[in-house]
Order: structure tokens, then C-alpha cells, then sequence
């Protein structure tokens, strides 16, 4: 079951593209797998968007680190929160 008392943060979890706004699709697709259990296919999904967002944060790295190092000391003192 999945506790609907925090709105915000079920929002952060369906806004996929994090827009700030939640399409149609985003709603239904989100809603959607939000029903029943985990299963391997899904952890292995999340392992590999896990994966890509690691490679991107890494060019987006090296790409600062060769143009602007002061942006890259910046970005790496961020904490998200979650």
C-alpha cells in the first residue's frame, strides 16, 4: 500500500520528467504501477535509470570541470533533498 498522506512527495514521485506539473500520462502511468508489489523487473529498471542519471551527472561534471570550475565547485557542495 502506498501512504497517500504526503502529497508533495507523491507528486516528486509521479512528476517523472519533474516539470513541476503532472501530465496525463504521468498520472496515469504513476498510478498505475503504484499498484501491487515490486518486482524484479521494476528494481532492475530503477537500477538502470539509476545508472544513466550517474553517467549523465559524470559528463555534466567533466564538462564543467573543463569550462567552469567555479560552477563545479558549486555543484559539488549540493545536497539534494529528497
Amino acid at each position: 500500500d502506498v501512504d497517500m498522506s504526503d502529497k508533495f512527495r507523491m507528486f516528486d514521485i509521479l512528476d517523472v520528467d519533474m516539470g513541476g506539473e503532472l501530465s496525463a500520462d504521468e498520472l496515469v502511468t504513476g498510478l498505475m504501477q503504484l499498484r501491487g508489489d515490486v518486482s524484479k523487473g521494476d528494481i532492475v529498471a530503477i537500477m538502470l535509470k539509476v545508472r544513466h542519471l550517474t553517467y549523465a551527472i559524470d559528463e555534466i561534471q567533466q564538462t564543467l570541470k573543463d569550462f567552469c570550475p567555479s560552477v563545479l565547485q558549486e555543484f559539488r557542495s549540493w545536497k539534494p533533498t529528497l
